[in-house]
This record gives C-alpha cells, structure tokens and sequence, in this order.
C-alpha cells in the first residue's frame, strides 16, 4: 500500500461537494494506485480485495489529520486484517501516516495490510484472502469467501466501534475485487464446486450503512462477486439468514 493517499483525497474532494462521490473517486484512485504499484503488496496480480471504510464528517473540512491516531493506538493494539486463516486481528503500529496492521504469508507470496491513515479512512487491501491450489494440474488462485465475508464484517465493526463510537449509521463502504481472472470461487457446496470469474475487476457501489444487521447492510458490497458468478446472492446465506457449513 503505497501512493500517497492525502493527496488522493484531496484531489477527490475537488471533483464533487458530495461525500458519497468523494469517497467513491477516491476508492478509485487508491485502487489504481495499487494497480500502478503491484509489486508494493504481494501477490497482488493473483487476486485481491481492496476496502475502503470511511465516515461522513472525514469529507466535510479540508483531510489532514482528523483523527489522533496515537491516541487510537493507545487504546486498541490490534485491527482487524481481511485473511484465509482464522485469525483475524494482528498487531498494529504506527507510522507516518498513521495506523497500520500487517501480515504477510511467504509461503504462498501474499499478505493482507489495514490501515487508518490520519484523515480518518480504514484501507484495506489483502491479496491473503485468496490461496494458491492446484486444481487439475494447474497452479491456480481460490477466493475463500466465507473468510472475506467474516472478515470484512469484522473489519467494518471494528471501524465503527473505534472511530465512529458504535455509530453505524452514515458509515460510508465501497469494495473492489481485482485480478481474478480465473480466480476459483468457493461456493456452499465446498472446494470440489467452483465458478471461475470471466471480468475482472468486480466492482460495488458506495453503500450507506443504516442502522441495520451489519451483515445484512454490507450485501450491496458481497453480493456483486456472487452476481458475477451467476448466483444471485451469497452463497452463505439462507432464507434470510447468513450461515456457513461446519
């Protein structure tokens, strides 16, 4: 995760009053920066997950240093990062541009980097919720999606929790699925029934949480990598309610 994200921000907020389009151009941006600067996240030309959490009131003055992220680091040591594993929080740090969780996987060459920089933006980018599997002989990548739908959740809460003081509603989220040409999708029925994605990337629109089930408010961000692969909703969800196989 490279680039400079200020100066995307502040480019964005030129373009519109709004902060839906704000944010919206500014998911862009950061996407084509990682686009531009693959190799800076590895594993990222094999399939990745770019998220972007934002509130409302980060869009209202100009974007520099909203939040104290020294004290949010004080207060909460871990974040949540997006992963195949079922650990899904790392340690966190601080740098230049504010908190950052990292968690790299040299065995398969992926890994899965969260950040909140100080304008108050959660970015997220994990190439570690796909895995390498050889399926028929050839090398290919496999999307877990039940971990990404776990860990995205997860990593909204704890945005909302953290930043937002539990205030859900007005918690503005976009997603972006990128590189996953061929990329194997694992649906209910295990990993011996896949669909492959024909188009990449997969793109959601900027979605207003209510006041709702977060699982439930963030469908407008799951449901188009379902839609791109014939299903017309998760797979993980039944008459309603969102399970997943033990």
């Amino acid at each position: 995760m490279t680039g400079d994200p200020h100066r995307d921000l502040h480019n964005a907020a030129l373009r519109s009053n709004d902060e839906a389009t704000i944010f919206q151009e500014y998911h862009h941006r950061r996407k084509d920066t990682q686009h531009r600067l693959n190799a800076s996240v590895a594993g990222f030309d094999n399939g990745a997950v770019i998220v972007h959490v934002a509130s409302p009131a980060y869009f209202q003055n100009t974007p520099t240093n909203q939040v104290d992220v020294g004290q949010l680091q004080q207060d909460y040591d871990n974040w949540p990062i997006v992963k195949t594993g079922d650990r899904l929080h790392t340690n966190s740090k601080l740098d230049s541009r504010g908190i950052v969780a990292h968690q790299d996987d040299p065995f398969e060459n992926r890994e899965t980097v969260t950040r909140v920089d100080r304008s108050g933006i959660l970015e997220a980018v994990s190439t570690s919720v796909l895995s390498n599997r050889n399926n028929n002989d050839e090398e290919t990548s496999q999307f877990v999606t039940s971990k990404f739908e776990k860990g995205l959740v997860s990593l909204v809460d704890a945005y909302i929790e953290r930043l937002r003081e539990g205030n859900q509603e007005g918690t503005l989220v976009t997603v972006s699925y990128v590189n996953l040409d061929g990329v194997l999708i694992r649906t209910r029925g295990g990993f011996s029934r896949h669909s492959e994605i024909k188009d990449t990337p997969v793109r959601t629109p900027v979605t207003i949480l209510g006041d709702g089930n977060l699982r439930d408010e963030l469908t407008p961000v799951i449901q188009p990598l379902w839609n791109a692969i014939g299903y017309s909703q998760s797979s993980h969800m039944r008459d309603g309610e969102w399970e997943f196989e033990s």
